[in-house]
């Protein structure tokens, strides 16, 4: 189901099959909608998508809302108020605002939670939502000397790029000759969770987020270059996780509200302590205009990064290029046993790592990832003037056969087995007969 707002003070609601596109259902509504999403919502051992409607008035409606299947949605839906959270975006007035669900069964409404707004002359360019149903292989990094970084995993934070242009800096604290900013936002509590700025920089800003890793790209006018820079969160422990006690010990401070984030059995934004934050810059020899990331279906395979090329290529990026914890200088043996390259501030483009090959893809601008059936393969289309699909195996097709495969001798050594197997078993039996006979 989908909801969709025009300039008039009505919408309408849809459903249609994402198989056939054909129309299912439609249904004017008499208010104008200003968000919607689906909630999953399990009850009984049973999972139920309810479409969630909030119109201008802040009032919430429960789809769908005919007969018994809508009183169902609707009571379903007021189970949850109080634990449901979204934010709203007002470019124009440079603020986010947040909002709680509240209320009862037939009268749910959103209250204002939290409100980020930003100085004037800085405008909001890109933000880059935290993925809920994206697969996380595993909630820590293990290091050269086995210690263990725990992973700030926020399914609530939101990455925003701001812009300050030149001439705007004195109003927006910023430099006179612009800047780029970018803020990391808890959506539940509105807590800025960390920022950090680029003096003299200005768009287009790419930015895209995964796990614990937010990637984004921008011009640096002073050194008239494009550049991508990362930043890694991990959870602010005083120090290294090397054992089980240790960990053992983290979960139980984190249970007790002493700190902690990643171990905590029950994740809460209202008990998220700072991340350590982790930051690096690499030069680009080539413009950004769209940024994704890889997905598989049980977050098993390493990710890449894709960009979207100005000169109209799609590029997987290696994400052990982009870690910001690449040594400066000659890498310790730790670092070798981590498998850390060498920092180089230039990124490479390799020609097996173009995934449009030679074509070039007339007025690309953006891109869409799911995860393949294949654990090691994701889908990609990129798409603008043109429609390019590829697939992508950031650790290449472990999980399949290669095309070069000697499937005869499979066959042959197979099937060799199997008579050997029977001729084992019809010896074995013949001789047990025998020896009954003596």
């Amino acid at each position: 189901p989908f909801s969709s707002s025009s300039s008039s003070s009505s919408s309408f609601v849809a459903t249609l099959n994402p198989l056939t596109g054909q129309l299912l259902s439609f249904e004017m509504v008499a208010y104008e909608v200003v968000y919607a999403a689906t909630v999953p919502l399990f009850t009984g051992g049973h999972a139920h998508q309810v479409l969630m409607v909030v119109d201008s008035t802040l009032k919430v409606h429960a789809y769908p809302h005919k007969g018994e299947e809508g009183a169902e949605a609707s009571r379903l839906l007021a189970t949850k108020a109080g634990g449901l959270y979204f934010y709203l975006v007002d470019t124009s007035g440079r603020t986010i605002r947040g909002y709680s669900v509240a209320g009862e069964q037939g009268a749910l409404e959103a209250d204002e939670a939290w409100t980020v707004a930003f100085a004037e002359g800085e405008d909001m360019t890109s933000m880059a939502p935290h993925a809920s149903d994206q697969a996380v292989k595993s909630a820590g990094r293990v290091l050269g000397n086995r210690a263990i970084l725990l992973k700030y995993l926020n399914a609530n934070l939101l990455a925003v790029a701001t812009e300050t242009l030149p001439g705007a800096g004195s109003k927006a604290g910023g430099s006179r000759e612009g800047s780029i900013r970018i803020y990391l936002i808890d959506t539940v509590v509105g807590a800025i969770i960390h920022s950090v700025v680029h003096k003299d920089a200005h768009g287009p800003v790419h930015v895209v987020q995964a796990e614990n890793v937010v990637v984004y790209s921008y011009w640096n006018n002073k050194k008239q270059r494009h550049e991508v820079s990362v930043l890694e969160l991990y959870d602010n422990t005083p120090h290294d996780i090397s054992s089980a006690a240790q960990m053992l010990a983290v979960r139980d401070r984190a249970l007790a509200g002493g700190g902690g984030n990643s171990s905590r059995a029950t994740f809460s934004s209202w008990r998220m302590d700072k991340p350590r934050v982790l930051a690096q810059t690499y030069i680009m020899p080539a413009g950004i205009k769209a940024l994704s990331v890889t997905q598989s279906m049980h977050g098993i395979t390493s990710k890449a990064i894709l960009a979207a090329l100005s000169t109209g290529s799609l590029l997987a990026i290696d994400k052990k290029f982009l870690d910001p914890r690449r040594p400066v200088g000659r890498p310790t043996p730790e670092d070798q046993e981590e498998g850390l390259v060498p920092y180089n501030p230039y990124l490479p483009i390799p020609a097996t790592n173009v995934l449009s090959y030679h074509h070039t893809i007339v007025g690309l601008h953006g891109m869409a990832v799911a995860p393949a059936r294949i654990e090691s393969t994701c889908s990609v289309v990129a798409f603008g003037v043109d429609l390019f699909y590829s697939r992508v195996a950031p650790a290449k097709a472990y999980d399949c056969l290669g095309e070069d495969f000697n499937y005869p001798s499979l066959i042959l050594a197979v099937v060799g087995l199997a008579f050997a197997s029977y001729g084992i078993t019809w010896f074995s039996g013949q001789r047990e007969v025998s020896q009954a006979w003596k």
